[in-house]
C-alpha cells in the first residue's frame, strides 16, 4: 500500500528547502520523514503479532528509503523485512485466516503526530544546515476523510 501525503501550510518549510542544494534538499527530507515515520513504526511494531522462535515479524518492522517517484524530492516506506513477507497476509487476512491488522491501526492513530514531528524534523534539519526559522510553522491538516492522507 503506498500512501502520499502533502503538507498543508508547509510553504515556508518548502521556501527554506529551496534555498538549499537538490542533494541537501533530498538529504533534509528524508531525514524528516524517516524520523516523522517512527512515530507510526513503533506503534505497528507494538500490534503485530508475535509467535516463537524470536526475532519475528513484530521485531523486523522498519523505516526504509525508497525510490522518490518523479515530482517527489525523497521518500521512505515503512513495513516488515523482505524475510517476512507474509506480513501482507497477516494485515489483510486471507480464506483460511481472518485478518490480524496491526499497520493500519498503528497509521489511523498516529499519523497526525507522525505529521507533527516531521514538521518539526523539518525545521530541526533545517536549523542543523544553517538555514533560520524566520517564519511561523505550517499548520496541521484538517482529518482526512477515509482515514488517507493524499
Amino acid at each position: 500500500m503506498i500512501i502520499t501525503s502533502e503538507f498543508s501550510g508547509g510553504r515556508d518549510i518548502a521556501a527554506k528547502l529551496e534555498t538549499l542544494s537538490k542533494r541537501l534538499n533530498k538529504r533534509v527530507t528524508r531525514d524528516a520523514l524517516t524520523t516523522g515515520a517512527e512515530a507510526i513504526r513503533g506503534p505497528a511494531a507494538r500490534n503485530a503479532p508475535r509467535r516463537s522462535p524470536a526475532p519475528d515479524m513484530a521485531d523486523n518492522i522498519q523505516v526504509m528509503t525508497a525510490r522518490a517517484r518523479p515530482g517527489e524530492t525523497a521518500a521512505v516506506k515503512m513495513g516488515p523485512t523482505t524475510h517476512h513477507w507474509y506480513a501482507f497476509f497477516v494485515e489483510h487476512g486471507t480464506m483460511h485466516m481472518s485478518a490480524q491488522p496491526f499497520m493500519r491501526p498503528a497509521f489511523d492513530q498516529h499519523w497526525r503526530s507522525a505529521l507533527e514531528i516531521v514538521r518539526d524534523a523539518f525545521w530541526t534539519e533545517l536549523a542543523a544546515v544553517g538555514v533560520s526559522r524566520s517564519v511561523s510553522a505550517p499548520t496541521m491538516p484538517e482529518a482526512p476523510d477515509g482515514g488517507d492522507i493524499l
